[in-house]
């Protein structure tokens, strides 16, 4: 098959929708399928480049401002540009990503191709909304971004999500007649599998012999792991313990520099 991948987030921008792609993508490759992706180029200049061995075409964008690698495309000639990938690929289904300006332009587009469209979710308005001060805007500001979010998915053929949490986070927002279903982004199971030697990684990493939490994921406020920080301080008064970050992300000397104000900094190891 051809399959079409979109989205409005990608590399350089690291994040669970880029890894998502980048991963899957050529795991397709290998068994066979052809594949394509179409995201924000990291210029205001469009291009066609080979990333994770994944032939991307990136439309011409600018950044957000204070997050450089977040990038919006220029909506001036961008129906256009889709319209001459899909042409020249000649996809044979497409998968979207979110709902934001690229995956939008797609589905309407679609009307004219009337190709089948899966559609991945991996967004939540708290991604969003955590940055707005006051109950009342964010509750306006939740219900703007779920209506964007049903204009698009209500238009497409099959909807997934990693989780069946999120299943029955999104479904009220979707068409009853649009399947949704939970499917898990996997995990290799030549990397991570349960006989690891422990010891080894203890040493290659510096993580002492004693209870430890684990967490693997970006460094942004809406991953709120100053409370996280708050249990760990609790935790620490009746028990010997450390808390292992691993991960990037805009929040990283912030929650360091937490870490050291509230005193745990000893129990912290940042990976």
């Amino acid at each position: 098959m051809k399959i079409l991948f979109v989205s409005d987030t990608y590399y350089p921008h690291i994040n669970g929708v880029y890894y998502f792609v980048c991963r899957v993508g050529p795991l397709l490759q290998e068994k066979g399928h052809q594949i394509k992706v179409i995201a924000p180029s990291n210029t205001r200049s469009a291009f066609i480049r080979s990333i994770d061995n994944l032939e991307v075409h990136g439309l011409p964008s600018f950044p957000v401002f204070l997050y450089t690698n977040i990038r919006i495309p220029v909506l001036l000639g961008i129906k256009r540009r889709i319209r001459k990938i899909i042409n020249d690929f000649k996809p044979d289904i497409i998968h979207i990503q979110d709902h934001f300006l690229i995956s939008k332009a797609v589905v309407e587009l679609n009307r004219e191709f009337k190709l089948p469209i899966i559609a991945t979710n991996h967004f939540m308005p708290e991604n969003i909304t955590v940055l707005v001060k006051g109950k009342f805007w964010k509750k306006k500001l939740e219900a703007f971004l779920w209506k964007g979010f049903s204009r698009v998915f209500n238009q497409v053929d099959l909807v997934t999500t990693p989780t069946v949490t999120g299943v029955n986070i999104i479904r009220p927002h979707i068409r009853s007649d649009i399947k949704t279903i939970a499917l898990s982004s996997g995990v290799d199971l030549q990397r991570f599998h349960p006989s690891i030697e422990m010891e080894t990684v203890r040493k290659k990493y510096g993580i002492p012999d004693k209870p430890a939490l684990l967490y693997v994921g970006r460094l942004d406020p809406e991953k709120r792991i100053e409370e996280i920080f708050t249990a760990i301080q609790l935790a620490g008064e009746k028990m010997d313990l450390c808390f292992i970050i691993v991960g990037k992300g805009t929040q990283s000397e912030e929650l360091k520099t937490l870490a050291s104000t509230i005193g745990i900094a000893d129990k912290v190891i940042f990976n």
